[in-house]
């Protein structure tokens, strides 16, 4: 999620009540999260150094078969930047964030004619049902001419 631009024609809104936030009276917070995976070299032992480096990595990329190329960069950075007002972002928890905002990756399934993304029920779904989005459906011309539709709860 990369920081919105703010300008008069897109309302700034609250990622977990959906409020409209108004620049310049101070009334919100801006919360930026940055996970990383492990970024410390890994350890070997003798025996990983006497593997065969071809075969690791051929088990690696087996490993990663089906994940798409966002799917595998999340597993190693992903940073987010969120807009509360004054009142979630007192009540806001960091377990809540997590699981509302970080650890909430969409169910993704590909059928001949549609992508479908299916996002878990969350707090913060209201924002992104406001706008009636889940009601429409756009095609994708690089994919195919497919259909993006997305899906919550």
């Amino acid at each position: 999620m990369s920081e919105p631009e703010v300008t008069d024609e897109s309302p700034l809104m609250c990622h977990r009540c959906g409020i409209e936030l108004e620049p310049g009276k101070g009334d919100f917070y801006v919360v930026k999260i940055k996970a990383l995976a492990d970024p410390t070299p890994p350890s070997f032992s003798e025996e990983d150094l006497y593997r065969d480096a071809r075969v690791e990595i051929e088990r690696l990329i087996e490993q990663m078969e089906g994940l798409s190329e966002q799917e595998a960069m999340d597993q190693i950075y992903r940073r987010l930047v969120l807009y509360l007002c004054g009142r979630c972002y007192e009540t806001a928890k960091s377990r809540h964030l997590f699981r509302d905002f970080v650890d909430a990756t969409p169910q993704i399934t590909l059928t001949e004619n549609e992508i479908q993304v299916q996002f878990q029920k969350r707090a913060h779904n209201p924002l992104l049902l406001a706008p009636n989005i889940d009601k429409t459906a756009c095609v994708v011309p690089w994919l195919g001419k497919k259909r993006l539709r997305l899906i919550f709860g």
